[in-house]
């Protein structure tokens, strides 16, 4: 995962303060002196950085309870967006009082400033109306959405990643401090970006808007099979026969009665194991790169696709060796960890999944977006929850999954309307991330002409 490398310094550059080897590498102290006369980072802020704080638990509210306020950890922070799928939710008056500090609204920036997920830049959602955040990111809060859309794009260039490659701490794990963050410098906004910065927010704008409407759709399709799977996630007792327990599972949600969903099964119903399913491939952390083709872990699920700037990648010879038969439009899901997270992959197949990821090949369009819709349903979730043991103090999803999840008949009236809006958010989407991608490009070109002439 790391590799030696040998470099020569001047005695000059060398303090006591630090004898860190990377203080010195060359590429960092390049950027350090090419960056040492622009702005820093509090110039382009109308107030302090500021820091969240974790609530005791019981502030924790779950997602169906009402009058909650989205809650963000590092992990749901990934370079531009922010993981609606892996928000939590805390009281408003924990919200409001304890932690108004770092009250959260559309466009403000949200950066990560410790372990893995340190320097990570996204902007808060379009979508929300505030959110808060752990003690281990801050809120940097701009003048206009045209300076957080251009702050959070150099944050999250190979720039600042060198920048900031010199200047975290290191304590139980890597950490860079509301000080240093304040001080990081930035090159200036110029008025020729403003095309770019627009098209960047306009993209988030849709981005964001996709996302919830894939989300409003799942809801809508849950209304058809009317299952309580709120009541399914809390702590109950309940009964059951002996002669129904099977010796080769006895965890306690297998047996869950009071939400049935074998009222909506029949035999004839076709099973997932009858459609072109393959498993991800584990290569080990020795190969893992910092650049090259992303290595795709169960966190790195993002918003109903996957996380192309990851923690880690993979070298093209691995990539070629595993063999995994990626397509663009196949769906993935997790069977390790947090289990039952779902994504298509709409931009771009070229990528690796690691062995707690599952791809399966849908037949058709209309195939796939229902079995996207059924998987992330109420009654995907159960199927997902029913089929969940414990082994080595990690989840996993038994195989037996595989055989038992069917796809329910339903009326083609209910559904077709679902489908077809489903696959056009999907299409939103993935329009509105290569939008993103191409501003970032233009913008992050003329950067890097800067720092190389100066």
């Amino acid at each position: 995962m790391s590799n030696l490398k040998i470099y020569t310094t001047k005695s000059s550059h060398l303090k006591t303060t630090s004898f860190y080897p990377r203080n010195y590498d060359p590429v960092y102290l390049f950027v350090k002196d090419n960056l040492k006369n622009y702005f820093e980072l509090k110039d382009y802020l109308i107030d302090e950085v500021k820091g969240g704080s974790t609530p005791p638990n019981f502030m924790f509210f779950n997602e169906y309870e009402n009058d909650k306020i989205p809650f963000v950890k590092t992990s749901a922070i990934s370079r531009d967006f922010i993981n609606i799928n892996d928000l939590h939710y805390i009281h408003p008056e924990f919200h409001k009082k304890k932690i108004k500090r770092s009250i959260t609204k559309p466009y403000d920036v949200v950066y990560s400033m410790t372990g893995k997920f340190m320097g990570k830049a996204a902007l808060c959602p379009n979508t929300i109306r505030e959110l808060n955040m752990s003690q281990n990111s801050v809120v940097l809060k701009t003048k206009s959405p045209l300076h957080s859309a251009f702050l959070t794009i150099f944050l999250n260039s190979e720039i600042n990643r060198k920048q900031i490659f010199g200047l975290y701490s290191i304590t139980k794990q890597k950490y860079l401090n509301q000080g240093k963050i304040a001080k990081l410098r930035i090159l200036d906004l110029k008025r020729s970006y403003e095309k770019d910065l627009l098209d960047y927010l306009d993209g988030i704008k849709i981005y964001y808007e996709s996302i919830s409407n894939i989300k409003i759709y799942i809801s809508e399709f849950n209304k058809i099979f009317k299952l309580p799977v709120d009541t399914f996630y809390k702590k109950t007792s309940f009964m059951t026969k002996p002669n129904v327990l099977d010796y080769k599972i006895l965890t306690a949600q297998y047996y869950r009665n009071d939400v049935n969903i074998s009222s909506l099964l029949n035999e004839s119903d076709e099973k997932l194991i009858n459609l072109d399913i393959k498993k991800g491939t584990e290569i080990g952390s020795k190969n893992y790169l910092f650049e090259g083709i992303p290595f795709i872990k169960t966190s790195n699920f993002l918003n109903f696709g996957v996380e192309y700037e990851p923690n880690y990648y993979c070298s093209y010879a691995i990539y070629n060796e595993v063999e995994q038969d990626l397509h663009t439009g196949d769906l993935i899901f997790t069977k390790d960890g947090k289990i039952g997270e779902v994504s298509i992959l709409e931009e771009s197949a070229k990528i690796v999944i690691s062995g707690g990821i599952v791809r399966v090949r849908p037949q058709n369009d209309d195939q796939r977006y229902f079995l996207f819709l059924l998987l992330s349903s109420d009654y995907g979730k159960i199927c997902f929850n029913k089929w969940t043991v414990i082994a080595s103090t990690m989840a996993h999803l038994r195989k037996d999954f595989y055989n038992d999840f069917r796809f329910i008949n339903f009326e083609k009236k209910y559904i077709d309307n679902l489908i077809t809006k489903t696959k056009k958010a999907f299409a939103d989407k993935k329009e509105a991330y290569l939008k993103i991608e191409l501003s970032k490009k233009s913008i992050l070109s003329k950067l890097y002409r800067i720092i190389n002439v100066n």
